[in-house]
């Protein structure tokens, strides 16, 4: 990010630009309903082992992982924007909490996938984004890379969660 913003500061110079690095978020959480932890992992190739329990044994250390990159990423964030010493550059929180993590109902600030079998996208573009994911991976042998293609927007800001963004990004700017 460093040598990000190094590049950012040189190009934008004028002294009044202000550039803003906007930080990240817990994609799952202990509020993200424990079904859809699961699903979502599945994508992956990751399964839970019949002899563990679920919520316990499985999810929560990815829940912590989660949670861990959440804090970890704010916190180098932050440093290298002190690393760069530009009073231009400012931090702005995504503003998202635990009650926006993925499969959180009714509070999600991300696109999740259905909790169905197919583990549908739920986001609007999906079927556009369909026929991209077959070009891009064509192989057959590619089939892992093509479904998660089609799934790319999971864990991603949804309509609400971009809304918030901009009005963290707008209150940053005021």
């Amino acid at each position: 990010m460093l040598v990000l913003l190094k590049e950012g500061m040189a190009k934008f110079s004028k002294p009044t630009c202000k550039i803003l690095v906007t930080g990240y978020y817990s994609i799952l959480s202990a509020k993200s309903d424990p079904v859809g932890v699961t699903k979502m992992l599945s994508l992956f190739g990751i399964a839970v082992p019949g002899f563990l329990d679920r919520d316990l044994d499985f999810i929560n250390p990815v829940l912590d992982r989660c949670e861990a990159f959440f804090n970890d990423s704010t916190q180098q964030l932050r440093r290298a924007i002190a690393d760069a010493g530009d009073p231009r550059i400012d931090f702005v929180p995504s503003g998202f909490t635990d009650d926006n993590s993925v499969f959180v109902p009714g509070t999600s600030l991300l696109w999740g996938i259905s909790l169905d079998d197919d583990l549908s996208p739920q986001d609007p573009v999906a079927a556009a984004r369909r026929p991209l994911c077959d070009n891009a991976h064509p192989d057959p042998l590619q089939v892992l890379d093509r479904e998660l293609c089609y799934r790319a927007s999971a864990g991603h800001p949804n309509v609400q969660g971009a809304v918030q963004f901009s009005e963290q990004i707008l209150a940053a700017l005021a």
